[in-house]
């Protein structure tokens, strides 16, 4: 199963609490098998409206579901690489997930 979007945000400050002006766009593609594994490609790209900079990490995934003892949960993990960034953040990391699942019955 083929699945695919993108999430976004802004964020203003609000009645004198610390300035922030920040936008936020999350784009993936993901890619169900029929084993429970997942492939999933995305971009977490904040951009700091009041720097001018962008942070664009790029992550791939692999996640699979498991059952532990009736709770299902996916176990996921990634690597980024961030194509766009300022020069103190990092070029590479990892990323591990564990998602509990509550299917509807």
């Amino acid at each position: 199963m083929l699945s695919y979007g993108a999430i976004a945000s802004q964020t203003w400050p609000v009645s004198g609490a610390a300035p922030i002006n920040s936008f936020y766009v999350q784009p993936f593609v993901s890619y169900t098998l029929k084993n429970s594994v997942t492939l999933n490609i995305h971009a977490e790209a904040p951009y700091n409206w009041t720097q001018n900079q962008w942070t664009v990490p790029l992550v791939a995934f692999v996640g699979k579901v498991y059952d532990f003892g009736g709770q299902l949960t996916q176990i996921a993990f990634g690597v980024k690489y961030y194509a766009v960034r300022p020069v103190t953040a990092p070029q590479w990391g990892i990323q591990l997930n564990v998602t509990l699942l509550f299917p509807q019955q």
